[in-house]
This record gives structure tokens, C-alpha cells and sequence, in this order.
């Protein structure tokens, strides 16, 4: 999983299918958390399907750091995350 900075507001997030045999059931998509590095802010949450493998997020501060986190989703549940520190631009 990587971050691009698109802009002083905007980040671009993209990960890789995760292959069927570390899935541990049927993949029903994924769930990406963002908030604010170092805040004890909520996360804000995305729920999106299998061929969904880049999400954009827009509105954000300028010349932030975030936390961003990435799991796969089944009916057992989330995880594990993939977690990187992406900042917006100027």
C-alpha cells in the first residue's frame, strides 16, 4: 500500500489484491481508516468492493500528515492493517 500527495488537499491511496490464500475466507472487500497523524481524532472510514483498488481522498488539510490504514474485509472480519504516514501538499 502507497500514498501519493495530489495536491495541498487531496491524497491518492493504492493497494494490491490480496492473493485468495491469505484472504482466510471469501475477500468482500476493503476498509480504508484516514485521520490526522498523531490526532485522537476518529477514524473516518471507507468500505469499498474487490476491484477497488484506489481511493482518493479530498477535503483534507493543507501540508498534513495522516495515518492511513488498509485492510481486507470478509465475513470474519478486518484485518491485518497496512498502515503508512502520507502528507498533503502547499
Amino acid at each position: 500500500m502507497y500514498g501519493y500527495n495530489r495536491g495541498s488537499n487531496y491524497l491518492s491511496i493504492h493497494w494490491s489484491t490480496i492473493p485468495e490464500e491469505d484472504t482466510h475466507g471469501v475477500l468482500l472487500g476493503y476498509v480504508v481508516y484516514f485521520r490526522r497523524y498523531g490526532s485522537y481524532e476518529s477514524f473516518t472510514t471507507f468500505k469499498v468492493n474487490t476491484s477497488t483498488h484506489v481511493l482518493r481522498i479530498k477535503g483534507l488539510s493543507e501540508a498534513t500528515t495522516y495515518e492511513i490504514k488498509v485492510a481486507g474485509r470478509t465475513s470474519v472480519g478486518e484485518g491485518p492493517f497496512r498502515t503508512r504516514y502520507v502528507s498533503t501538499g502547499w
